[in-house]
Formats: C-alpha cells, sequence, structure tokens
C-alpha cells in the first residue's frame, strides 16, 4: 500500500509580498521592466502579447512507497511571445541576498519543464517540444549582489569537470544598476528612479523635495527598500500623490514623538538608567558602524538593523571581529 506525504512550502504570501506581485502582474509593468533589464530596453517583450499563468506548481514522485508531493510558488510566470515563438518567463522580487537562489530558479524551471511534458499524452511524447522557460530576478535590496549568478558559483567542481558541468545562469539584475533611461512606462520609470534616489539618500529631506510619486507607486517603493512602517504611513495618505519629503519629514517627527512617549511611561527614574544605558550601546554601535565603512566603505542596511537588535555581547564580539573581518557575510553570521 502506498501512502501520501506532502511537502509544502508555505503559501500564504505577506502583505508586502503582495503588493510587490501586484504591481509586476500588470503587463505593461511586466514587460517594461524585462525590457530594461535583459534587451537594454529593446522592445523584446510585447505588454499585449502576455499572458499571466499560474504560478503556483507542483510534482508528485513516489519515494519508499509514499506519494510525496513538492509545491512551489514562483512571484510571477508570464507566457509570452518572442519572433513567434512561445516562451514562459519567470520574474523573482528579492529584497536581500539569498546564496539558493540559482537552485531556486533551477527547481522554478524544472518544475515548469516537468509540468508540460506530464501533460502530453505518453503517445505523443516523441514528437513533443515544451516551450522554453526563463527565470530571472530583480533584485532590490541596498546590499551589492556579488554573487550567486549561477549555480556552479555555489558548487565545488572538479576540474577535468570543468566547462562541461550543467550551470543554470540565475538572470540577477540589481534595481540600484537599471539604466532608468531604458524605461518607457512612467510608473515603472518613476519605482526604479525613486528606490535609487533612497538608496543614495543621505537622511537629508532637502535632497529628495522634488520626489513626487503617485500613491501606488510609493508604496511599492516603501516595500522595496524594506520600510515596513512607511508602507503603513504612505496607506493612511489621502492624497493620490505624494511628497516624499513630506512624508519622510512628518514620519521621522511621529517616531520621534512615540519614542518620546514610551520614555514617559518607562517612569523618569527608569527612563534615565535606559537612555544612559541606550546612550553607552548608540555609542559602541556608531563606533562599530563607522569602522565598518573606513574598511568597507560601505554598510548595508541590513547589517546596521542586525546590529542595533543585537545584544550588549554579540556587540563587543563583534568589536573584536571586525579587524579579520573580510565581508559582511562573516559579521552578519557572528551576529545571528
Amino acid at each position: 500500500m502506498i501512502n501520501t506525504l506532502t511537502y509544502q512550502e508555505p503559501q500564504q504570501q505577506s502583505k508586502q509580498d503582495k503588493i510587490l506581485r501586484g504591481f509586476f502582474k500588470v503587463k505593461a509593468h511586466f514587460a517594461d521592466i524585462i525590457n530594461a533589464m535583459l534587451f537594454e530596453g529593446k522592445d523584446v517583450i510585447h505588454a499585449d502579447e502576455l499572458l499571466l499563468c499560474d504560478s503556483d506548481e507542483t510534482i508528485y514522485f513516489v519515494y519508499e512507497n509514499r506519494i510525496n508531493v513538492m509545491e512551489r510558488r514562483r512571484d510571477i510566470l508570464m507566457h509570452a511571445t518572442v519572433n513567434g515563438i512561445p516562451v514562459y518567463i519567470g520574474l523573482e522580487i528579492q529584497s536581500t541576498i539569498n546564496y539558493s537562489m540559482p537552485y531556486r530558479l533551477l527547481l522554478y524551471d524544472t518544475m515548469t519543464y516537468h509540468l508540460q511534458y506530464k501533460m502530453i499524452d505518453r503517445d505523443h511524447r516523441e514528437h513533443f517540444r515544451p516551450t522554453g522557460v526563463m527565470s530571472t530576478v530583480l533584485y532590490s535590496g541596498d546590499r551589492t549582489w556579488h554573487q550567486p549568478h549561477s549555480l556552479l558559483d555555489r558548487i565545488l567542481v572538479p576540474e577535468p569537470l570543468k566547462g562541461l558541468m550543467n550551470t543554470w545562469k540565475g538572470n540577477i539584475r540589481d534595481i540600484k544598476e537599471i539604466n532608468v533611461e531604458l524605461l518607457r512606462n512612467e510608473k515603472v520609470k518613476s519605482l526604479v528612479s525613486a528606490v535609487q534616489t533612497i538608496y543614495r539618500w543621505n537622511k537629508d529631506t532637502s535632497t529628495i523635495k522634488e520626489l513626487v510619486l503617485s500613491k501606488e507607486v510609493a508604496i511599492v517603493v516603501a516595500v522595496m527598500t524594506n520600510s515596513e512602517e512607511l508602507v503603513i504611513r504612505i496607506e493612511k495618505e489621502e492624497r493620490e500623490e505624494v511628497d516624499m519629503c513630506q512624508v519622510l519629514e512628518e514620519f521621522k517627527l511621529e517616531s520621534e514623538m512615540r519614542g518620546l512617549e514610551k520614555g514617559r511611561s518607562l517612569g523618569l527614574k527608569q527612563g534615565i538608567k535606559q537612555g544612559l544605558d541606550q546612550g553607552v550601546k548608540q555609542g559602541k554601535i556608531q563606533t562599530i558602524v563607522n569602522q565598518l565603512k573606513s574598511k568597507f566603505g560601505f554598510v548595508s542596511k541590513e547589517l546596521i538593523m542586525k546590529i542595533e537588535e543585537s545584544s550588549d555581547d554579540k556587540i563587543d564580539a563583534l568589536t573584536i571581529k571586525i579587524i579579520d573581518a573580510r565581508s559582511e557575510e562573516e559579521l552578519i553570521e557572528i551576529l545571528s
């Protein structure tokens, strides 16, 4: 008797995922970003020829007398036609560096090919030609994605097999490096431009005083830059156009007021003690950040957040390890 065992990747989407997928599921948005990412802005992918596909994929296999079910969900999968030939194009939107990304793309693409093959009757498989599958990744984090760009970046390959082993290229593109002049859709262009502006922002709101976005785009920008509280703040806006300079000023003021109120509620004595302790900790953190900037030239938002959330013991350990550290990844591992 064969039993059934199901391995299922969590299918519940976060609010942030829904916002990003909702924006790029719009065919005009999808076509424009893909053309800029992969084809130097050339009109290769046409919005009117796109068909949104079900991005949930499932395969079944028998192992040790059990029917195993593997389910995965891409962010977006579109059916396109290029030069009269059909093709599937998958788009993943990634806000953090994921070292398993090429493997994930390999799995997604393999499942898409497998599903096509399984849909064909056995008698017709000899002449079956599957529709090609291509996947790409839009990375929106503040760090630089150095690697991996392909599956081989994560594999030790024996010398005799180099050049023979199949690679799985990720087509990973950093939103910070996209040439906005290649974009034609106004919403996509304003989105990419705004994300790049915010990552260059030095916290002086006067430098972004010209940054006015539609409410829809402003929310997507906040999600792509990992500003969850800012998403909530923008959603409360009644205006359809959002002045990001004004919103950030108000957001900063509200945050400071919440901090003061919290301090009062803790009581004067406790507040003074915690204030002193926090001041010492913040001093250590600032010193560490300055050392890291001097060493690496740049410190990512992700690493700063991890330092700020760390215990005093981990911060003390970090100050010792900075000298020998060769990358941010080593420091993040210490704090994890």
